[in-house]
């Protein structure tokens, strides 16, 4: 059974982790301490996913902890988490322009270096950081890809799903580095919604943000 202790964490910080990082991420200011939510202690061997907050919702750490339940390490988006050790990287949603969030980028970039094989994941925001990381570009949409009902194209079965987005940047499909792919395109309008590289690693995506 879940963790009443983690629980009650969670419910305790619903504020903290409403999108403060993100409008922080567009400010510059100082993030708080890394979070840490786990499962009960009679979990032998849990995998530790490090999260960064540009905007994280709280149904994505409920989710993480509750039913993937692996331990969950938050951190807001100007964290140097480089040298910490964790078995792979999730990059969250968040509003706003990614180039505003050079720190973040180049935090990715380091780890990227350091560990390429590190499983990789981002969505929406998380999407186009990991991008500008690998040496893509990003650009401002005219209106943005925003709803619940945006058609993304999975570029390897070429099955369509309905997805629910809400981003007005994407990147720049033609400027995607040497091992990387669009992974969704949206049909709509032929913009980037995914992308990836490698077998295993570095898998991100738009839809949800």
């Amino acid at each position: 059974m879940f963790s009443e202790t983690a629980h009650a964490r969670i419910q305790a910080n619903s504020e903290e982790f409403r999108g403060g990082a993100s409008r922080a991420c567009e400010e510059t200011e100082a993030g708080s301490a890394p979070e840490v939510f786990d499962m009960a202690a009679e979990e032998a061997k849990q995998v530790t996913i490090l999260a960064v907050d540009c905007g994280m919702k709280n149904n994505i750490i409920r989710y993480f902890v509750e039913s993937l339940r692996v331990k969950l390490i938050v951190v807001p988006w100007d964290y140097d988490f480089t040298q910490d050790e964790f078995d792979g990287l999730f990059l969250s949603n968040g509003p706003g322009n990614p180039l505003k969030c050079e720190v973040t980028i180049g935090h990715v970039r380091e780890v990227m270096l350091r560990r390429p094989t590190l499983p990789i994941f981002g969505i929406c925001l998380g999407n186009q950081i990991l991008g500008l990381a690998s040496g893509a570009t990003t650009y401002k949409m005219k209106f943005g890809n925003r709803g619940m009902n945006q058609p993304c194209v999975d570029m390897r079965t070429t099955r369509c799903y309905i997805t629910p987005q809400n981003h007005g940047f994407a990147i720049d499909n033609a400027s995607l580095s040497d091992g990387w792919m669009p992974l969704m395109i949206n049909a709509n309008d032929g913009s980037n919604e995914g992308t990836g590289a490698g077998p295993r690693a570095k898998y991100t995506f738009c839809v949800g943000g």
